[in-house]
């Protein structure tokens, strides 16, 4: 009796360390799958069979198989891909190759898709892990950096080669032809103006590189804004001639974003508003307003000069 009891209480201990692991095992397969299942890459995993795996984000990510099925061979994936970007070459060449991966670019339409192929064995059987991610907008931020690149070294050429110009007319000073009051006064505008210019685009410059990373963003007041754009520019050529009107309530709703690069935005605006202003023929000074308006659940603010 003894016995049997013994090796019935023994078995259903087994019975329920075996219920553990297999309930164990069950729960990571289902946490790596939930996991795998939502990523923002797209997974297929093949053997020599055909599929093993795959994701639901493979089948969901736009502009990838459009629509279609998913391959089911390693052999369809790489016709279905292989686009002059040397997709299949570089596969056959890796085949026996289970320490590097493959990293071709796929184009489609106005999409960008990296597509990364792995090569593991595991239990003796190979299998070809291939895993996608939408490049789009990285590709999109690196063709804005170089065109910003370009654009600003287009933008600088001007107000240097105007600022260079100036060292002919100092080298041409001696004590014995000394320059008018009024040509001093005409050179030492330009290159103030040119050198006003040259920090606009630095700063601007610095503006677009600045959003292309993630920025702190807090409760904004925009009446402070406005007041702190108006006062940094009091320097600004041109800017004596100008009389700038803000709100005189500046109670408006708190906006939420980051305060310096909102702040850049308003100075953009009243410079831009103060730099294009005519002011041949006037004794009086010009007016620039600046107005704040609730528009739905945003804040719109205008710069208008009165010419």
């Amino acid at each position: 009796v003894g016995y049997i009891v013994g090796n019935n209480v023994y078995n259903h201990n087994a019975d329920e360390q075996v219920k553990q692991i297999i309930d164990k095992l069950e729960y990571q397969g289902q946490v790596r799958s939930s996991i795998i299942d939502n990523v923002s890459l797209g997974v297929i995993t093949y053997d020599a069979n055909g599929i093993v795996y795959n994701n639901k984000t493979i089948e969901l990510m736009d502009g990838f198989l459009d629509g279609s099925a998913v391959p089911p061979t390693m052999d369809a994936f790489l016709d279905k891909f292989e686009q002059g970007n040397h997709l299949k070459s570089d596969y056959l060449l890796n085949i026996d190759n289970t320490d590097s991966a493959i990293r071709v670019n796929y184009n489609n339409g106005n999409k960008i898709f990296e597509i990364k192929i792995l090569h593991k064995i595991y239990d003796q059987t190979r299998l070809d892990i291939v895993i996608v991610d939408d490049i789009t907008q990285i590709k999109d931020d690196e063709r804005r950096q170089k065109d910003l690149a370009a654009n600003v070294s287009h933008e600088l050429k001007t107000p240097l080669t105007v600022i260079r110009a100036s060292e002919l007319f100092i080298n041409n000073i001696t004590p014995d032809n000394m320059p008018s009051y009024d040509q001093i006064k005409t050179w030492g505008t330009r290159v103030v103006t040119n050198a006003v210019r040259m920090q606009d685009i630095v700063q601007d410059f610095l503006t677009l590189s600045m959003c292309q990373d993630r920025v702190p963003m807090t409760i904004v007041d925009i009446g402070e804004i406005i007041n702190r754009a108006v006062a940094s520019i009091a320097e600004y050529p041109g800017r004596d001639k100008v009389d700038i009107k803000i709100p005189e309530d500046m109670y408006y709703p708190l906006v939420y974003g980051n305060d310096n690069l909102v702040m850049r935005v308003v100075i953009n605006l009243l410079t831009n508003a103060i730099k294009y202003i005519s002011y041949d023929g006037k004794t009086a000074a010009d007016r620039v307003d600046v107005t704040v308006s609730a528009v739905g659940d945003r804040i719109s603010i205008e710069v208008s000069d009165k010419r």
